[in-house]
């Protein structure tokens, strides 16, 4: 087993949901609060699940509440969900090796509702936009004395260190897979 990997056991699932032998929308919701709470702070609890996997009542997941893309991490899709209490569940599509595989978190601020909160907090825009303004500015300031171009190009550095950081998350992702989930066991794997 590689060094950045662990066994750790795992929650005890919902019990409706194991009567069914399958994991609906709510449990699986469940599922990743329970795993969010035992990883650190800046870390943030991704279940990955094979696209169609029969463990999952896939019918059970509610309409998609909207398509904001999240930060690029290597997805083909984005498929964020309200939980109803601010957060929201996010399912990133990826393919692997030629298989589709769903990885799943909770943000804490949703980011179909509360966009701006989403984005202060679970990617580095903020601060990206700060470097980027000030950096602009002091190139700008080396070229000219004029105050607004100065200004006009700090802005540009502004949007465009944003934009970066936008797609840098904040936190390390550690990947629980659903298969070990049901296995009993997970694999403890940080990225």
């Amino acid at each position: 087993m590689p060094n950045d990997c662990q066994q750790i056991r795992s929650p005890n699932p919902r019990a409706g949901d194991l009567l069914f032998g399958s994991i609906g929308y709510s449990g699986l919701v469940g599922l990743v609060r329970a795993l969010q709470r035992n990883v650190g702070r800046r870390q943030l609890a991704v279940v990955r699940i094979i696209e169609g996997d029969p463990a999952v009542r896939w019918s059970s997941f509610p309409r998609v509440s909207c398509k904001v893309p999240g930060a690029k991490v290597g997805q083909v899709a984005d498929f964020r969900f309200t939980v109803g209490d601010g957060t929201g569940f996010h399912c990133q599509r990826f393919i692997i090796k030629g298989v589709r595989i769903v990885a799943a978190h909770l943000d804490d601020h949703d980011g179909c509702t509360r966009g701006i909160d989403h984005a202060a907090t679970a990617t580095r825009a903020i601060e990206f936009g700060a470097v980027g303004a000030g950096l602009a500015a002091l190139v700008a300031r080396a070229f000219t004395r004029d105050r607004k171009l100065i200004a006009a190009v700090g802005a540009a550095g502004a949007g465009g260190g944003a934009l970066l950081g936008a797609h840098t998350p904040t936190q390390t992702r550690v990947f629980f897979d659903l298969a070990d989930y049901v296995a009993g066991a997970y694999r403890w794997e940080t990225r």
